[in-house]
């Protein structure tokens, strides 16, 4: 039977629907851009490798490797601005070849640099980078000469870095800080031990090529290593006592250590003077001891003031009493007239 309305029958709807057959990928679409990658990788090889190497074989053979900054065409027609030389550059200071003041020298350099970073190309950053030549002097400016040094600040850099820059890598910088102690010296110079380590890392991670996050990281995990070293390599108490502060930098940890020792130098004045008082005291007076002397007779002082002859006068009239005897003429005469007699009857 003919089916008019040409619709699908049931039975029709349960088969099972065929697989597509699967695409075969185009190999040459795929080959083009891969063998172009290729090319490209040969090219950077060819270009990169021979200066890899040269570097290698002598570190030294690039630091000529470069251009002079030069003025772009565009801005030729305003070489009036080479004379509008910013203050900020003409005060910096002069650098002669002391490697103690090589880091700092060098950061000054680059604040200014970056300030006009957006300029690079006209006759006023020329005229910039120009005075900052002139400000290298004495061994310095030699070593730039004798290698041949154009003027471009990344070449003057890695030039002056080779002889003035500290030679020790991050690690052994970071072994010989965490290694610092007290011993003998004083709170002060212990710190700057420790500090002058410090600056010398983190100025060794600036000239390193890292991202800013990086770079921050970094700079925080030093300076929290340095302050664990100054608070670990104390003497005595003051170890103790900062770990219970967690000050949290290197001055503020100098900070409460300086004022703990001034409390402890008071409490030892303190307890020292208190001794030496006590010590200097005079001996305590012992007792005076009354001899045992029975029957004494008491004193009275109220007596003391009375007339003696009162006592010696003669007690008469006694009622029922004894007259006592007084030393009368009379007697006197008598006592003389018996003692006479007796020494004529012998």
């Amino acid at each position: 039977m003919a089916n008019p309305n040409n619709l699908l029958r049931p039975a029709l709807l349960n088969l099972p629907v065929p697989p597509s057959p699967p695409q075969i990928p185009n190999q040459e679409a795929q080959a083009q851009p891969n063998e172009d990658i290729e090319i490209r990788i040969a090219r950077i090889c060819a270009q990169q490798c021979r200066n890899i190497v040269q570097s290698m074989i002598n570190p030294n053979a690039d630091l000529s490797f470069g251009s002079d900054q030069g003025i772009e065409e565009r801005y030729r027609n305003n070489l009036g601005e080479l004379d509008k030389i910013p203050d900020i550059v003409r005060s910096l200071r002069d650098f002669s070849g002391n490697p103690a003041e090589f880091n700092s020298w060098k950061k000054s350099v680059d604040r200014v640099l970056q300030i006009y970073s957006s300029i690079v190309g006209t006759p006023k950053y020329y005229g910039i980078l120009s005075v900052i030549r002139n400000k290298i002097i004495g061994n310095a400016d030699i070593a730039l000469e004798s290698y041949n040094t154009p003027l471009n600040w990344h070449c003057m850099v890695k030039c002056l870095s080779m002889h003035y820059a500290d030679k020790r890598d991050l690690g052994t910088l970071e072994y010989q800080m965490t290694s610092l102690i007290q011993g003998r010296n004083s709170i002060q110079h212990f710190y700057q031990e420790v500090y002058s380590h410090l600056s010398l890392i983190l100025n060794k991670i600036g000239s390193m090529e890292m991202g800013k996050e990086s770079l921050r990281l970094l700079t925080q995990t030093y300076r929290d290593k340095a302050l664990d070293t100054f608070i670990r390599g104390l003497n005595g108490d003051l170890s103790r006592l900062l770990g219970i502060r967690e000050p949290a930098d290197l001055p503020q940890a100098l900070h409460l250590c300086l004022k703990l020792e001034n409390q402890n130098y008071r409490t030892e004045y303190a307890n020292n003077y208190q001794g030496h008082r006590q010590r200097n005291l005079p001996p305590s007076q012992p007792s005076k001891r009354t001899p045992n002397i029975p029957n004494i007779m008491p004193f009275y002082p109220e007596l003391s003031f009375q007339n003696p002859n009162l006592y010696n006068r003669p007690i008469n009239n006694v009622p029922n009493g004894y007259n006592r005897p007084t030393n009368s003429p009379q007697q006197n005469a008598f006592n003389n007239n018996r003692f006479l007699t007796l020494i004529e009857t012998f």
